[in-house]
């Protein structure tokens, strides 16, 4: 059984995580600052965390990506949203009654659960993508 854990994951972990910062905490200041919708900035968030799946991936294996995805998913939804709260846009608007108690954490599992699912979906798509490559060319390797 391979290591769920290796140096190369670690990389795509912690550049995963530079990666989320540097679209909520960019994304939150020229919200702010413009008024544009920082829901949109999601988008980027989610194709970062495909990218995350795949390179976690292409190295390791499905759990290793669905870890790689967690992990960093889980660092989005707690360090990266509480920044994105401070500068002001990551605020959840809790007026119509619902309380910060539950929408915050609820938010929070949404919010990793996606994030995770992209990942893992798109490392799936990408080996199945490299099974059918290789079987075309009979090559053993990438």
């Amino acid at each position: 059984m391979p290591r769920l854990l290796t140096a190369y994951l670690m990389k795509v972990i912690v550049a995963g995580c530079v990666a989320v910062t540097v679209f909520d905490v960019g994304g939150a200041l020229i919200s702010k600052a413009t008024g544009f919708a920082y829901e949109f900035f999601g988008i980027g968030c989610l194709s970062t965390f495909c990218a995350i799946g795949v390179f976690a991936a292409r190295r390791g294996t499905l759990a290793s990506a669905a870890a790689a995805g967690l992990i960093v998913a889980l660092y989005d939804a707690t360090v990266c949203w509480w920044i994105a709260w401070q500068i002001g846009p990551g605020r959840i608007d809790v007026s119509e009654g619902t309380t910060a108690a539950v929408a915050v954490p609820l938010t929070a599992m949404f919010a990793v659960s996606v994030n995770t699912a992209m990942s893992i979906g798109a490392a799936a798509v990408w080996q199945k993508l490299r099974e059918r490559r290789q079987a075309g060319s009979g090559q053993g390797s990438d």
